[in-house]
């Protein structure tokens, strides 16, 4: 019956739950009421019912992603990606959208706890992943030149100029180029 439901419907939910009332350790079933959980909000739920699923298995990337997304979710960056890391998982699209998220969220973080160090490197994993997104290298930048790193911050932001060539692009560049001044 769940493989004729819709997935991500009610009635999928329902049957899942259905066949956990009969056979508690249905890993499929356990997967579709978390994902439902994660999907309503319940990060803690989601987080308890992927760990559960992911200990069992831990080279499933559906569990280590939801294991990964829950936790992200509730704020736990430090422990985020160990899903992913502990289970070997190979990066994909999915898994790489989820470093990244980590990545930032962890480099704001530190940027406003003034921890340029390890903003920077975060900030810096991101763009590998990203090397194209501007306004990380523009965060970037910022970072660098509150960690006395002028020289590196006027170079990223010159490369986001000349990539963009927008307005915005330019007015980040005198922006840099102001607080440079200042400092001297």
């Amino acid at each position: 019956r769940m493989a004729k439901t819709e997935k991500g419907s009610g009635g999928q939910r329902a049957n899942a739950e259905e066949i956990l009332i009969l056979d508690p350790t249905d890993r499929e079933a356990l997967s579709i009421v978390a994902w439902s959980e994660f999907e309503k909000g319940n990060y803690k739920l989601s987080e308890s019912l992927f760990k559960q699923l992911w200990l069992d298995e831990p080279k499933n990337r559906d569990y280590a992603l939801g294991l990964g997304y829950s936790r992200l979710n509730q704020g736990r960056l430090a422990d985020a990606l160990e899903p992913l890391e502990h289970g070997g998982i190979d990066n994909d699209a999915r898994t790489l959208e989820l470093k990244a998220l980590v990545y930032k969220a962890r480099a704001r973080k530190a940027y406003a706890n003034k921890d340029w160090q390890v903003a920077g490197d975060n900030f810096e994993a991101a763009l590998l992943i990203d090397p194209h997104d501007s306004d990380l290298k523009s965060q970037l930048a910022w970072t660098r030149l509150q960690h006395n790193r002028r020289e590196e911050a006027l170079e990223l932001m010159e490369s986001v100029y000349a990539e963009e060539d927008s307005a915005e692009a330019a007015s980040a560049l005198l922006d840099l180029y102001r607080s440079v001044e200042d400092e001297k």
